[in-house]
C-alpha cells in the first residue's frame, strides 16, 4: 500500500516537473522572440567571426606544418644567405600577423555589433522622445481648449452677474417709486375743480 502511494506521488511530481519544464521552455522561446533582430544578427555575426578565425588559424597551422615538412625535404642553398632559423622566424611573424589580423577583424565585428546596438537604442530613445513630444503637444492643446472654455464661462458669468445686478437695481427703483406714489397726497387739483 505504501509503495503504491509513494509511486503515485513520484509520478505526480514527475508530471509536475515536466509541466514546469515545458512552461519554462515556452517562456524562453517567447523571450527569444522579443529580442530585436539586430541583436540576433550581431550575435550570429560574432559566432561566425569566431568560427572563421578558428578555421583560418587551423588552415594556417596546417600550411606551416606542410611548409616545415617540405622545407625539411628541400635543401636551402647556402648562397642566398637565408638560414632555417630565419625562415622559421619569418613564418612565426607571418603567423602572428595573421592572428593579429583575425583579432582586428573580430574587434571590428564587435564594434559593428555595438554600433548596431547603440543605433537601435538611439532609435528607440528617439521614438520615446517623439512620443513624449506628441503627448506634450496634445496636453497643451487640451490645456488651451480648457482655458478657452473657462474664459467663455467666466465671460457668461460676468454678463449674468451684471444682468442680475441690473434687474435687482430696477426692481429696487420700481419698489421705491411705488412707495413714493403711495405716500403722495391725493388732493391735487383736477381739471374739474373751480376757483372762485
Amino acid at each position: 500500500m505504501e509503495t503504491s502511494s509513494s509511486e503515485e506521488e513520484d509520478g505526480e511530481e514527475k508530471t509536475l516537473e515536466e509541466r514546469i519544464s515545458k512552461i519554462q521552455r515556452d517562456k524562453i522561446e517567447i523571450v527569444e522572440c522579443t529580442v530585436p533582430f539586430s541583436d540576433q544578427l550581431a550575435k550570429l555575426a560574432r559566432r561566425e567571426r569566431k568560427y572563421l578565425d578558428r578555421l583560418a588559424a587551423e588552415k594556417h597551422n596546417r600550411e606551416i606544418e606542410e611548409q616545415k615538412s617540405s622545407s625539411a625535404e628541400i635543401e636551402i642553398p647556402v648562397s642566398n644567405g637565408v638560414t632555417q632559423s630565419e625562415l622559421n622566424r619569418v613564418e612565426f611573424e607571418n603567423f602572428e600577423l595573421t592572428q593579429s589580423s583575425g583579432q582586428a577583424a573580430k574587434q571590428s565585428e564587435e564594434l559593428s555589433g555595438k554600433i548596431i546596438e547603440s543605433e537601435t537604442s538611439a532609435a528607440a530613445a528617439q521614438h520615446e522622445v517623439d512620443r513624449m513630444i506628441k503627448l506634450w503637444k496634445e496636453s497643451q492643446a487640451q490645456l488651451s481648449a480648457t482655458r478657452q472654455r473657462l474664459s467663455d464661462v467666466h465671460e457668461r458669468l460676468t454678463v449674468a452677474e451684471q444682468v442680475t445686478a441690473a434687474t435687482q437695481q430696477r426692481a429696487l427703483q420700481e419698489s421705491d417709486n411705488s412707495e413714493q406714489l403711495q405716500l403722495t397726497p391725493k388732493h391735487q387739483p383736477t381739471g374739474q375743480t373751480r376757483f372762485f
